[in-house]
């Protein structure tokens, strides 16, 4: 059988077997050293204690609090915590109150901690997969435009360099759809007057979200672009290959975008890739091997 007292100290609802009357304990939850008292005297002090709780109830009958009972075979320094038998005893449980053992607490917590884990999981298993569908052409998420320089060289049979003045730079988005219409180059090729700004060829390949440059007399150009992969085609103005060719993989792939590859390229030296700007660099020396 136990008695129940409240704390002297926090007023913390104790539930204490009879036979430790007169022991000293402490409380679970102030930790204050205590008398355990007799059964009359536990009984005056919890009566004055569920009239303080009825009035504090009448203020504000939201406020509630939990019950710490006894483990009926401990003597351990902190001989109240709610057990399963405890729990079953009936006629020692306070009604009013909540009681739960810590263990329950320690699951709940414990099952929250791995339902934030799997959502976090979830979350950047869906966010590589909307990043993975997105097209060739853009690599980025950011399409603001940026300035990406370069500069272009050519080298001589004895190994000189010079700047490639007046070279072609072209660049068109990976996989961008032409409608069906290829782009012209009868004023593209590098050994033609520079074509105006607002000639029909360099606005359609603004259009379509490139651009078209040429080399400046320090072979140093700058395009505007938004990030991603492109295909660039650049022409040297100075260097002219060993033979009359274009190599037929290149020519091929070429004339997926422009309608005369072989006419825009000419006798010159040239180099046709794939590049993922800004991230790749655009500077390239063209050499007499080529």
């Amino acid at each position: 059988m136990s008695i129940r007292f409240p704390c002297t100290e926090c007023s913390q609802l104790l539930s204490i077997r009879e036979e430790k009357i007169g022991r000293e304990v402490r409380c679970p939850k102030c930790r204050h050293t205590l008398t355990v008292p007799t059964a009359e005297a536990a009984a005056l002090a919890l009566a004055e204690r569920t009239s303080q709780k009825q009035a504090a109830r009448q203020a504000d009958p939201a406020l509630e609090d939990f019950v710490v009972y006894d483990r009926e075979s401990s003597d351990q320094d902190v001989p109240w915590e709610l057990s399963p038998t405890s729990v079953r005893q009936a006629d020692e449980i306070d009604r009013d109150r909540v009681s739960i053992p810590r263990s329950l607490i320690y699951i709940h917590g414990g099952l929250l901690a791995g339902v934030a884990l799997v959502s976090f999981l979830l979350g950047l298993l869906l966010g590589g997969i909307a990043g993975s569908s997105s097209g060739d052409a853009v690599a980025s998420k950011d399409r603001t435009p940026v300035t990406i320089r370069g500069q272009l060289h050519w080298e001589n049979a004895n190994g000189v360099q010079s700047p490639d003045d007046f070279a072609v730079i072209v660049a068109l988005p990976r996989g961008v759809d032409l409608g069906g219409h290829k782009l012209a180059t009868d004023a593209l090729s590098p050994d033609r007057p520079q074509p105006d700004a607002d000639h029909a060829a360099l606005q359609r390949i603004s259009s379509l979200g490139g651009a078209y440059q040429r080399a400046d007399e320090r072979g140093q150009f700058a395009l505007s672009l938004p990030p991603g992969q492109y295909h660039v085609l650049l022409v040297s103005h100075n260097l002219r290959r060993s033979g009359s060719n274009i190599d037929a993989r290149d020519l091929a792939s070429l004339g997926d975008y422009f309608a005369e590859a072989s006419t825009l390229i000419g006798p010159f030296v040239y180099r046709w890739s794939i590049v993922d700007l800004p991230r790749q660099p655009l500077d390239w020396s063209f050499v007499a091997a080529q």
